[in-house]
């Protein structure tokens, strides 16, 4: 595969690349000049992975046959063009398969839809996601779920709920379990064994809350019917609404949180890990652990936290990061956290702590 444009959406399947079974040939990064036929890996803060850094989507090699599309809305802005109707174009003409972060609408791209169907190319995105649910013969799926089931989710945006999930994922394949993941982003879908459920802003408001229910329990069905030792489920951001409690987001709907807590009682899970900020107080946290708790009957049985600092619009849909944590910063959250909330803290941006947050979510059930 190739990926195109390279950010922060699009990072993940180069951080844990290692997770997913296709070869990643070239990253195109129309906008940094200056990274262009350097290593990814290398560029991107990783270690080096061999993958190079191409400028546009004509360097692509022959060979490659699918195009990772990841979130095109800054680009068009800059640009001022459809630049998802330029790619899928070029898609066409030299014949690739596409997988979509962003919708690919059959009615809206109808003409280069037929034409990849002649070509019998796949188009895959949101828009398939849905109608892959909804078309599934229920009555073939095992309801009762009896595997474990790890819920990982958030006080807020974009803060490492994915990263926290795939850091899981690598080491709990890596002591032999078989692991399912049902989730709301698209890269879940690339995932053997993995399902996304479509919960933002790119499912249709026509949907009701008990609608979305029944269509998560179907995703959580099929992932259990690939016998699964494990599933992770990952939801979206937000567990109590910041009107409620007092932040000052008029931006926000009283009833944002309402698809995490619909993921949540869907996925009933026995174990979660909350994702926090560093800006998040005492009594904020302790009132999304007793929330989450007492919805899904479950325990929180781990914080985790991202090293870097987080700006105080964390609870909107455009938190951006500020500078990253020292190691020594890094070290004295955590100890905070656990002296807080009695409960194990984890950075699943550190390698080491990766492993262990997988070996605490081990030690959890083999209590049990």
């Amino acid at each position: 595969v190739a990926i195109y444009p390279y950010d922060y959406k699009t990072h993940p399947l180069l951080a844990f690349a290692d997770q997913f079974e296709f070869k990643i040939d070239c990253v195109v990064d129309p906008v940094h000049s200056s990274a262009h036929g350097k290593d990814a890996g290398v560029v991107y803060s990783q270690e080096p992975l061999g993958v190079p850094v191409l400028a546009n989507l004509d360097e692509i090699p022959t060979e490659t046959d699918t195009l990772i599309v990841g979130n095109t809305d800054a680009l068009q802005i800059g640009l001022r063009e459809d630049v998802l109707l330029r790619i899928l174009t070029w898609s066409v003409e030299k014949s690739k398969n596409v997988f979509s972060f962003c919708p690919v609408e059959p009615h809206i791209y109808c003409n280069l839809h037929k034409s990849a169907r002649e070509k019998n190319l796949i188009w895959y995105s949101p828009s398939n996601f849905l109608n892959a649910i909804w078309n599934t013969n229920t009555q073939e799926l095992e309801q009762d779920i009896d595997v474990p089931v790890i819920g990982v989710f958030g006080t807020s945006y974009n803060q490492g709920k994915l990263t926290t999930l795939l850091a899981l994922r690598r080491w709990l394949c890596k002591e032999g379990y078989e692991v399912g993941v049902v989730g709301t982003n698209p890269i879940y879908a690339l995932l053997k064994n993995g399902v996304c459920v479509v919960q933002d802003k790119r499912i249709p408001q026509y949907i009701s809350l008990g609608e979305q229910i029944a269509y998560l329990r179907v995703s959580m069905a099929e992932v259990f019917q690939q016998r699964s030792h494990i599933i992770l489920a990952g939801s979206q951001g937000g567990i109590i609404p910041p009107k409620l409690y007092s932040f000052n987001r008029p931006d926000f709907p009283d009833d944002y949180t309402l698809p995490a807590m619909a993921f949540l009682m869907a996925s009933r899970p026995s174990a979660i890990v909350l994702i926090i900020n560093t800006i998040d107080d005492e009594d904020y946290i302790r009132r999304s652990l007793t929330v989450l708790e007492a919805i899904s009957n479950g325990k929180v049985v781990a914080l985790a936290f991202a090293d870097k600092v987080v700006h105080r619009d964390a609870y909107s849909y455009k938190q951006r990061w500020g500078r990253r944590l020292s190691p020594d910063e890094v070290s004295r959250l955590r100890k905070k956290y656990e002296e807080e909330f009695g409960l194990p803290a984890f950075c699943p941006y550190v390698q080491e702590q990766q492993k262990e947050l997988a070996q605490r979510i081990i030690e959890v059930f083999a209590v049990d």
